[in-house]
């Protein structure tokens, strides 16, 4: 997929449109993500929302890691992986409540990120290919600024040694 030959979603400058579920859940008609069985997603309006909040909020603050138009339609589509989902929503809790999400846990940045770090698969054993490295990468690396400004950076039960890192 070449990404550079792909349009933005909008054409206003993420700084200059304030998040609003009701334009995001009129705008885009999608279907139900299709999660793992353990999985309940919040509707798809509430995704919006979070990645309108996050596009806004967290987005190139420190990193830049997705291309907007493109992880847009992935999340309409279900495409994203579950921690990858998991990981926006914590992202998006830290700068505004999330409407609707319809979960049965609190609504929690640190839940959501919880639940990130348990749809991961680690560690891993070799053999993984980039398409499965990149979202993990992307979603450890919100996690991480997720916890890590709060001092509860929760790492899966692996423990490393200086040698094997």
């Amino acid at each position: 997929m070449n990404l550079m030959n792909q349009s933005p979603a909008r054409t206003d400058h993420p700084y200059h449109h304030q998040p609003n579920p009701a334009e995001s859940a009129g705008t885009i008609s999608a279907p139900m993500l299709n999660p793992q069985p353990d999985d309940t997603f919040p509707p798809i309006d509430s995704l919006l929302f979070a990645a309108d909040v996050f596009f806004r909020f967290c987005y190139n603050q420190p990193y830049s890691l997705f291309h907007e138009a493109t992880f847009r339609q992935r999340l309409v589509a279900g495409e994203l992986p579950s921690h990858l989902m998991w990981a926006l929503l914590a992202a998006a809790r830290r700068y505004s409540s999330l409407p609707n999400l319809r979960l049965n846990d609190s609504d929690d940045a640190q839940v959501y990120a919880r639940k990130a770090w348990e749809c991961m698969k680690l560690p891993w054993s070799g053999g993984v290919s980039d398409e499965e490295v990149v979202p993990i990468l992307q979603s450890i690396i919100l996690i991480v600024n997720v916890e890590h400004p709060c001092e509860l950076l929760e790492l899966p039960q692996y423990t490393y040694t200086a040698n094997e890192v």
